[in-house]
Formats: C-alpha cells, sequence, structure tokens
C-alpha cells in the first residue's frame, strides 16, 4: 500500500468525523457522537490496520519534533517577477 492510498484512508475518515490513532502500539478509531461508520470504511482499515499504524507512528513522531523524524518541506520554484498587490503599488505612490 502506497502514501497516497493511507491518506485517502485518512481524509475520509476525516469527512466521516471518525479520528484514528495509535495508542500502545493498537490502533484506535474514535467517532463524533452524531456520525456512523459505514462498514466499508471499517473493512478498508482492518485491511490496511498496519500500514495505518506505521504510518501514523511515524507522523506522530515527525509532528512532535523527535530527533531524526522531521518534517522536510520542499522548496517551490519562484518566477524571477513577483507583481506587486494593489495596495503595495499605492504605498509606492505615498
Amino acid at each position: 500500500m502506497n502514501v497516497q492510498e493511507i491518506l485517502e484512508i485518512l481524509k475520509l475518515a476525516n469527512k466521516l468525523r471518525v479520528k484514528l490513532f495509535v495508542e500502545d502500539g493498537k490502533l484506535g478509531m474514535k467517532k463524533d457522537k452524531a456520525s456512523s461508520i459505514p462498514t466499508e470504511f471499517v473493512a478498508s482499515v482492518k485491511a490496511n490496520k498496519d500500514h495505518l499504524i506505521q504510518f501514523l507512528e511515524r507522523e506522530e513522531f515527525a509532528f512532535n519534533g523527535e530527533p531524526g523524524h522531521q518534517v522536510v518541506i520542499a522548496v517551490g520554484d519562484r518566477p524571477d517577477h513577483l507583481p506587486l498587490s494593489f495596495t503595495q503599488e499605492r504605498l509606492w505612490i505615498v
């Protein structure tokens, strides 16, 4: 299973108001009182349980700032000329 598929499961969980978490190496699930969890979603989570646990544990370390597990943000391309906003142009006149 690739990262994109795991992210799709987590996006669906968010949409369904379900929180997936790892506690003591076990995958847990909490839902909003008003929401219901479709059986297809539960089956998908069960089928990919090991991958979800690995991903969530790795991401938890990254967000906690543990050494060696830092989130790296890729540098994007920038054009040579960045246009000014209307307000910035007005500041030059003043």
